[in-house]
C-alpha cells in the first residue's frame, strides 16, 4: 500500500490463489475507506446458496449471446439478492472437482451443458441431503454440445424432456397456472400477481384465480413417478392453447429436495422482472434447504445489494450493505445489451428492439435508507458493531440466533458479527 498526495494508491489483499483487490483514489484515501479494507481481507462467501454459471453453455449453446443463456443466471441471482440471501457463484471447474464449497441449496439456472461428471457429483450432493434448483433446457446438451435424448437429471427432476417452447417476444408469452398450494407458490405476493379482474366472472366479480404471465420459454416435459406438480403453464399459441404442461415440479431424491422450472421464472426475472417470480425462486431455494436456514440474511428494500462474508481466522461474519439506489430513484442495474449477431438473430426471432437497451443509473446523490434488519444464525455470536463507523448495536434474541437494526445506511457500511 502506497501513497502521496496527488498520487495514486492501492489497496491489495489476497483473497484466495490469484486474486486481489485495488482501490485506486487520485489522492489520500477518506480513513473511513482504509478502516473498511481490514473487513475484506482472507474473507471467504458466506455458503448457503451456489448459483452455477457455466461457460461451457455460455459458449457453445448460446454462442456468446445473452439473451438465449446468461439471462437466466442473472435473473436467478437478482431474485436471490434482492431477497438478500447469501449467494455465491460456481463453475464447471468447482462442479466436477465436487467442491461445492459448503453450499446447502444447487442453483442451476438452464445449464444445458453439462459433463456426465458434473451430472453424477450434482445427483450425489442430492441424493446426501442436498437442495437442487433447475430450470428449463438443464442437462440437455453433453459438454460437447451433443444433444442427448433427455435430461442427464431426468431422474432428479422426475420429468423427461419433450419439446421447447419458444417465447422471445412479450406477444408469445405464456400463463402459468397455481395449481395446488405449496410452500414454493403458498404466499401472498404471488396470490396477488394472479391476473383476474379481465377473465370476468358472475355477478360476484372477477374468480379467485388467474394466470401469471410470463414472457420466457418454457419445456414441455412428462412428468415421472414421484413428481409433484404444483404449477403448469398453457402458451399463448390458438393451436395449443388449451393444452397445459407441467411448470414447476417438486420431488424428493434420497435425503435431498428437487425443484425443477420448466417455465422459465429466471428468464423473466432478467427481461421483465415481477415480485413473483422473484418469490417464487427464493421460496424454492428455502424449501430445497429443508430445514437448513439461511446463516444470515436481512430483511431490506430491494434496493439494498447485500453480500455475506466470513472471516475464519478472526472468526467474523460480515453483513456487506450496499445502497443501491440510483437519482432516477430505479434500480441501478446496469443493462446494456449489444445486438444480436444477425445469423442468431434469424434463427431465434430475437427482435433488435430499443427495450433490450436499458439505461444508464445515475448516482447524483445519496438517499438514505432506515431500520435494515440483519438476522446472524451463526452459533457463539456475542456482539455486533456497524464498521466502519465503529458504532455497537443492540442484539435482540430469537429462537435460533440474533438480529441486528442498522438505524441507517448511507452508501455502504457493514455489520460485523464476532
Amino acid at each position: 500500500m502506497e501513497s502521496s498526495a496527488g498520487a495514486p494508491l492501492a489497496v491489495r489483499y489476497p483473497p484466495g490463489p490469484g486474486v486481489r483487490l485495488r482501490c485506486w483514489f487520485r489522492a489520500a484515501p477518506p480513513p473511513d475507506c482504509l478502516r473498511a479494507v481490514k473487513w475484506l481481507v482472507k474473507s471467504k462467501a458466506l455458503p448457503y446458496i451456489g448459483i452455477f454459471a457455466s461457460e461451457q453453455t455460455r459458449t457453445l449453446y448460446a454462442r456468446g449471446a445473452l439473451p438465449l443463456y446468461f439471462s437466466h443466471t442473472l435473473g436467478a441471482f437478482r431474485a436471490l439478492q434482492e431477497s438478500h440471501l447469501p449467494v455465491r457463484i460456481l463453475n464447471e471447474y468447482d462442479i466436477e472437482d465436487g467442491d461445492l464449497m459448503g453450499v446447502r441449496v444447487l442453483v442451476m439456472p438452464n445449464v444445458a451443458c453439462l459433463s456426465d461428471r458434473a451430472a453424477e457429483v450434482i445427483r450425489r450432493f442430492v441424493s446426501r441431503g442436498g437442495g437442487l434448483v433447475a430450470s428449463f433446457e438443464t442437462s440437455l446438451y453433453g459438454p460437447d454440445f451433443k444433444r442427448r435424448p433427455d435430461f442427464a437429471l431426468a431422474d432428479l427432476f422426475k420429468a423427461s424432456y419433450l419439446a421447447t417452447d419458444v417465447v422471445s417476444q412479450r406477444i408469445e408469452n405464456v400463463y402459468l397456472w397455481l395449481d395446488q398450494k405449496h410452500p414454493i407458490t403458498d404466499d401472498p405476493q404471488i396470490y396477488a400477481k394472479q391476473n383476474t379482474a379481465w377473465a370476468g366472472g358472475d355477478a360476484g366479480g372477477p374468480p379467485e384465480k388467474g394466470p401469471l404471465a410470463l414472457v420466457a420459454s418454457a419445456a414441455e416435459v412428462k412428468p415421472a413417478e414421484g413428481a409433484n406438480v404444483i404449477s403448469t403453464y398453457n402458451t399463448n399459441n390458438p393451436a395449443n392453447k388449451s393444452n397445459r404442461y407441467p411448470a414447476i415440479i417438486t420431488s424428493q431424491f434420497g435425503r435431498g429436495r428437487v425443484v425443477y422450472f420448466a417455465a422459465s421464472v429466471d428468464k423473466g426475472m432478467f427481461f421483465y422482472p415481477d415480485t413473483y417470480m422473484r418469490r417464487m425462486l427464493a421460496n424454492a431455494c428455502l424449501w430445497a434447504a429443508g430445514d437448513a436456514k439461511p446463516p444470515m440474511e436481512a430483511e431490506a428494500p430491494l434496493i439494498l445489494t447485500t453480500t455475506f462474508r466470513y472471516q475464519p481466522d478472526q472468526k467474523r461474519y460480515i453483513a456487506h450493505l450496499l445502497n443501491n439506489a440510483s437519482s432516477w430513484g430505479q434500480h441501478s442495474i446496469y443493462q446494456k445489451l449489444a445486438p444480436l449477431p444477425e445469423e442468431l438473430s434469424k434463427q431465434w426471432g430475437f427482435p433488435n428492439q430499443s427495450e433490450l437497451r436499458g439505461t444508464y443509473p445515475i448516482r447524483e446523490e445519496i438517499i438514505p435508507l432506515h431500520d435494515i434488519k440483519v438476522t446472524c444464525r451463526i452459533p457463539g455470536v456475542t456482539r455486533a458493531t456497524l464498521q466502519p463507523e465503529n458504532l455497537p448495536l443492540k442484539l435482540e434474541k430469537t429462537s435460533d440466533g440474533v438480529v441486528a437494526t442498522v438505524p441507517k445506511v448511507g452508501m455502504h457500511s457493514m455489520v460485523v458479527f464476532e
